[in-house]
């Protein structure tokens, strides 16, 4: 599946390799290489000046050998791809002389590096590597190479940067809320909270990993436990159970937030470590955190319900605020103003001193849900009106105070929310 939309970072890396910057792009292991050339083809395509920009399937090269020996060459497989005639009398094969004699493509992209075997991507490496450094000593900003490789790759060992070869990661591509507006458009649902439901916990919950999208978005709308069943599957499906992560260090980055960006720090840091094992995440909104599927694969339940609970607040909380405020409309219409603040202050003067310290009565408006609940149960015996508010003023309440404590609430228990304020005319 291609990505839906093009990261910044593919912006950023295409603008570099336009300006002759050869490019090395890290992701972590396990890592769709695929996906990411895609990626950043599409990005140097959609530049408005024109390139040319070819699209290079690496190989171990049958026929690229040099002088029809077995030593596979590079740069006579570039020979061939290219369809560039090497003339008798141009001199030996080297980078300094192709570039003399031939006209190569602005950006190659060099597809399949992960593919090849651990000899072959150091090979390729290191020609990439000597062409960059031909084309520096002639100042020619052409050709610019972008390689995909896997971070943990043992073959960029000793790759020394320079002005015109980059290292770059594969990471921080999307904002959690730019990903959050995408799952809308893509997600369907029988009525709009539905969506945005589902939109906003397998965001929180999946990040930007899009393998995960399609089987959290049917387990988020049946309960807690079928999230955390459908992560662990997906951890035994990349080959990962307690015992082989719990020699990881995973720990070490369960707990609490760190924004530092891979590039300032040193190869050996956890994080960078962690990250190129694929073990880590990072998200404009959160900073670094252990994906989903490993906090389930490694019984984090606690740390899974958090992030199911952060996702619900911004959905569940405004419907929950928008119906006290439509109970307290009622009320004020047909009692008054100054009958309604009068029965939420005695409510108010029933509740224990310092209990909860509920914000001042100066308005109507300010009446909680609490206050609301006292006022509505007297009432609920003369009103079938104020019944049909109670019944799902009591769910409200119930709903707030589970989030107010951090406690995550059941897709069941939020779609009972939704219907009560739809049969009451609040809710899509």
């Amino acid at each position: 599946m291609r990505q839906h939309s093009v990261p910044r970072l593919a912006w950023s890396i295409a603008d570099e390799l336009l300006r002759g910057i050869t490019t090395v792009v890290l992701m972590p292991e396990h890592g769709d290489a695929s996906e990411v050339e895609y990626a950043l083809e599409l990005a140097v395509e959609q530049t408005d000046r024109y390139s040319d920009v070819r699209r290079l399937v690496l190989s171990a090269g049958e026929g690229a050998a040099e002088g029809g020996g077995s030593v596979f060459s590079p740069l006579r497989f570039l020979l061939q791809a290219f369809d560039v005639t090497w003339k008798d009398g141009t001199g030996p094969l080297t980078w300094d002389n192709l570039l003399a004699a031939a006209e190569l493509p602005e950006v190659i992209v060099a597809a399949d590096f992960t593919g090849l075997n651990e000899e072959q991507r150091r090979q390729w490496l290191q020609c990439i590597a000597e062409g960059s450094a031909a084309a520096a000593r002639r100042r020619e900003q052409h050709p610019a190479f972008c390689v995909v490789a896997q971070a943990s790759d043992p073959v960029l060992q000793g790759l020394r940067t320079s002005s015109n070869l980059k290292i770059r990661y594969w990471c921080n591509l999307h904002t959690l809320t730019a990903l959050a507006a995408e799952h809308q458009l893509s997600f369907l649902g029988k009525r709009l909270g539905e969506v945005h439901w589902k939109a906003a916990l397998v965001t929180s919950l999946a990040g930007s990993d899009r393998s995960l999208v399609e089987p959290l978005g049917e387990a988020v709308v049946r309960s807690k436990e079928a999230v955390v069943t459908c992560l662990q599957n997906a951890a035994t499906e990349r080959g990962f159970t307690l015992q082989t992560l719990q020699g990881e260090g995973v720990h070490l980055l369960l707990s609490g937030s760190s924004f530092q960006p891979l590039d300032r720090l040193n190869h050996g840091h956890p994080i960078v470590h962690l990250w190129a094992r694929g073990f880590l995440n990072y998200s404009a909104e959160y900073g670094w955190e252990v994906p989903s599927w490993v906090l389930a694969a490694l019984g984090e339940v606690n740390l899974l319900e958090h992030r199911i609970w952060r996702a619900q607040l911004p959905i569940v909380l405004p419907i929950i605020n928008q119906f006290r405020l439509m109970v307290i409309r009622h009320l004020m219409q047909f009692y008054g103003v100054e009958w309604l603040l009068a029965a939420a202050q005695e409510h108010r003067r029933l509740v224990p001193a310092g209990a909860n310290d509920p914000k001042p009565l100066l308005c109507p408006f300010d009446a909680e849900l609490s206050d609301l609940r006292y006022i509505l149960e007297g009432e609920a015996s003369r009103s079938h009106q104020a019944s049909q508010y109670l019944s799902v003023l009591r769910l409200a309440h119930f709903l707030r105070n589970q989030l107010a404590h951090y406690t995550a609430i059941e897709p069941a228990e939020y779609f009972k929310l939704l219907e009560g304020v739809q049969a009451l005319g609040l809710a899509d």
